[in-house]
This record gives C-alpha cells, sequence and structure tokens, in this order.
C-alpha cells in the first residue's frame, strides 16, 4: 500500500513539473523526501532546479551536491560552480581526488566483494597446492602477501580520508575558536558556503575556515549525505 502511494505521489509530482507547475511539483517532492527519507537522483536533480528557478542558491546547491554523491558527474559540477560563482561561495573546488572517493563510496560494497572475492581464490589455491604438497615458489607466496596488504589498505581509505560536506544553511551564522557560544568569534558567514566538516563534538562541527579551525553550530548547516 505504501509503495503504491510512494509511485503515486511521484508520478503526481512528475506531471506537475512536466507541465510547468514548479511549486506544486516542489511541495509533493519535499514531502516524499520527508515521508520516506530518500529520493532518486532524478528528483534531486528536479528539486535543485526549481530551487534555482526560485532564486533559493543555498537549497539549489544543496540538493545539486547530495545528487553529485549519487551520480557524480562534471555536469553538476560545472552547474555548482556556476552558481558558487556568482554569489561568491567557497567550497566548491573539486579534485580529481574528490571524484574518485566519491565513485569508491558509491560502489564500496561491490569493490570490496570483488577483491575480497579475489583474495580468497588465491589463498585457497595456495593452500591447495601446499596440502597437495605441490612446489609453491616464495615469489608467489610474497605476492599474495603484498596483494593482501594492498587490498587491506584499499578498503580502509575511507575510513581515514573520507570527508563529510556541509552547507551553511542562513545567513549570519558565526564560526567560533571553540565549541563553545563563549569561545572567540573567528567569523561570521552567509549562507552558501560549503564546509569540510573535520570532527563532531556534541551540537558543534569543526571545520577549518582560512587555514584555521573554527567551530559551527550543526543547527546551522545542511549536512550533506
Amino acid at each position: 500500500m505504501y509503495g503504491q502511494s510512494y509511485t503515486y505521489q511521484i508520478q503526481q509530482a512528475d506531471s506537475l513539473f512536466e507541465r510547468g507547475d514548479f511549486t506544486g511539483s516542489l511541495k509533493l517532492y519535499e514531502q516524499i523526501l520527508s515521508q520516506s527519507g530518500k529520493a532518486s537522483p532524478g528528483i534531486l536533480l528536479k528539486m535543485a532546479y526549481i530551487y534555482e528557478g526560485l532564486e533559493d542558491y543555498t537549497q539549489a546547491l544543496y540538493y545539486l551536491s547530495v545528487y553529485y554523491s549519487f551520480r557524480p558527474s562534471q555536469q553538476a559540477i560545472d552547474q555548482m560552480k556556476n552558481i558558487a560563482s556568482r554569489h561568491n561561495l567557497t567550497g566548491y573546488e573539486f579534485k580529481d581526488a574528490d571524484f574518485f572517493m566519491v565513485l569508491y563510496e558509491r560502489y564500496y560494497v561491490y569493490i570490496t566483494s570483488a577483491l575480497m572475492l579475489i583474495c580468497t581464490i588465491l589463498l585457497a589455491s595456495m593452500i591447495g597446492r601446499k596440502l597437495r604438497r605441490q612446489y609453491v615458489p616464495s615469489r608467489h607466496m610474497i605476492g599474495l602477501i603484498l596483494f593482501l596488504i594492498i587490498v587491506f589498505a584499499f578498503l580502509n581509505i575511507t575510513f581515514r580520508y573520507k570527508s563529510v560536506k556541509a552547507i551553511i544553511a542562513h545567513d549570519n551564522v558565526y564560526l567560533m575558536s571553540a565549541p563553545s557560544a563563549g569561545a572567540s568569534l573567528i567569523s561570521i558567514l552567509p549562507k552558501g558556503h560549503r564546509l569540510d566538516i573535520n570532527n563532531q563534538q556534541d551540537i558543534w562541527l569543526e571545520i577549518v575556515w582560512n587555514e584555521q579551525i573554527a567551530y559551527v553550530r550543526q543547527q546551522n548547516v545542511l549536512m550533506i549525505e
């Protein structure tokens, strides 16, 4: 029953979008997202398009960023850079490593499954030859050990280098020197800037701003997940 309702809402929202009723379709898309907690890349892109048309560039950048985490593409990067440039916003620089990490996180399960399968086959082959008392060259054992080390390092990339990002949700957001309301003020940011999150302490997020550690309240940002 829920699945039918969900499908009907999407069809209704898409129909409104195609007819040019962007406000009506946006209301339905937001309702779908609120109820299900998820949205397809197509819906995210449409929401970004509508918000940009409504000149709400913060929400447009947010949904483009979420879309990019699902479907990394140069087109999405160009669109985010274009909006950010028009509003003098920072944090929308993209490196090849960022693109690789998005792909890696997206296909993590498939990549790890394939690597573990290869490891299992190689290890089983080695053990089988040993049990049959067949000669196993030392270079094969060394090669297998090196391969296992590389696989282990590769599988732990996300735990060490995963970058969590967030967008300033509204104007006049304070960046503090410590996770406390009584700390020194570092800067006051307008909405739309995108930040790299290093860590979290209760309601505070640790970031780097102008090569300086700073803290922002989580309630003041839109987390990109």
